[in-house]
């Protein structure tokens, strides 16, 4: 160090430095390049992955990405990314995470529950086709049902929730899906998953099977082990588990039918956003944590309630008294009981 620079810098000389790191840009600039050019285009390249990963996935915030070499256009569209319509790393590690909790082969997220809903019977269903519905029924795929399908040409039935043979009685030579809701929204009704199964299969020609899990949630149950074909869910609720984000999936086993419908969610541009994604995954991390303080709880507060003197009934299928208990018993495959009444 020069003399003249002793007092500026002489307190660094004691300092026992570390190597810099080596920052990469992702361009290259020469001395004539613009300092316009430079705002725009300046980023730094990741560092080695096969290093070091992180532990909470980045938020994939871009919507466009540069391709490297225009003749691997195919192949980026295919393992890659090229636009955030199309694929985004956030939205696929929330959608893997649920897609591995669910026990799927792959799982698609959406902008709310409801967006999960009706893209799903939008794509699988045509016109002069039949669905049968449950009654009661989550508000929102209600007025779906009976205020917009009828515009397609899609004729509807309603049942009583959880009440198989209601639904075989509707059966007809043109019914496409059975939907199911488990526990129902708002009153419990717990659906037997085993024996709808083998109802659809029993129709001419077999019929799909829709399940909105979403008051279960993928922790205490695990649809479509039972054989359900899709598996819905609001992940505004138990999946976020924070109120502050709405968003809604959907999983599937069967590969075809969850390459069909992706390929159509993406033409409907029906996608969640990056950040909403990111939070659902946050969300996911503490599910099992969670959901088993809400069973907890929700059984103690019904408990309570069933013996209070104002108390008329508590709808709860953790307790003896509600009419399915059985059988929720023997669809909650990962916890004794649900955490709502």
């Amino acid at each position: 160090m020069a003399d003249k620079d002793q007092k500026k810098f002489g307190f660094l000389s004691n300092y026992p430095f570390c190597s810099p790191r080596k920052l990469e840009n992702t361009h290259e600039y020469d001395a004539d390049t613009k300092l316009d050019t430079i705002a725009v285009t300046a980023q730094c390249k990741l560092g080695d992955q096969n290093l070091a990963s992180p532990v909470v996935p980045s938020i994939s915030l871009s919507s466009t990405f540069r391709i490297n070499n225009v003749g691997e256009y195919k192949k980026c569209a295919e393992e890659g990314y090229i636009y955030g319509r199309l694929a985004n790393h956030s939205c696929e590690s929330a959608a893997e995470a649920i897609n591995l909790l669910e026990g799927g082969t792959g799982a698609l997220i959406f902008p709310s529950g409801m967006s999960a809903i009706t893209t799903t019977l939008l794509t699988v269903l045509q016109k002069g086709d039949h669905v049968i519905f449950p009654d009661p029924l989550y508000s929102g795929t209600y007025r779906f049902a009976k205020d917009m399908l009828h515009k397609y040409g899609i004729e509807i039935s309603i049942v009583e929730a959880g009440n198989i043979e209601a639904y075989r009685k509707e059966i007809r030579p043109n019914t496409k899906v059975l939907y199911g809701e488990t526990p129902t929204n708002p009153t419990l009704t717990i659906l037997d998953l085993d024996a709808f199964v083998e109802l659809a299969k029993s129709v001419k020609g077999g019929s799909l099977t829709i399940v909105d899990a979403t008051f279960a949630s993928p922790y205490l149950q695990q649809t479509l082990k039972h054989g359900v074909d899709i598996s819905i869910h609001s992940c505004t609720k138990y999946i976020g588990g924070h109120s502050d984000v709405i968003g809604g999936s959907l999983c599937t086993s069967n590969k075809q039918l969850y390459e069909y419908i992706a390929e159509l969610q993406r033409q409907m541009g029906n996608i969640q956003s990056p950040f909403d994604a990111f939070l659902m995954l946050r969300g996911i991390r503490t599910l099992p944590l969670r959901m088993v303080k809400h069973s907890q709880n929700a059984l103690a507060i019904a408990q309570y309630l069933e013996q209070h003197p104002k108390i008329i009934r508590v709808f709860y299928p953790g307790l003896a008294s509600h009419p399915q208990h059985v059988i929720a018993k023997k669809t909650d495959v990962r916890f004794q009981w649900y955490g709502s009444f």
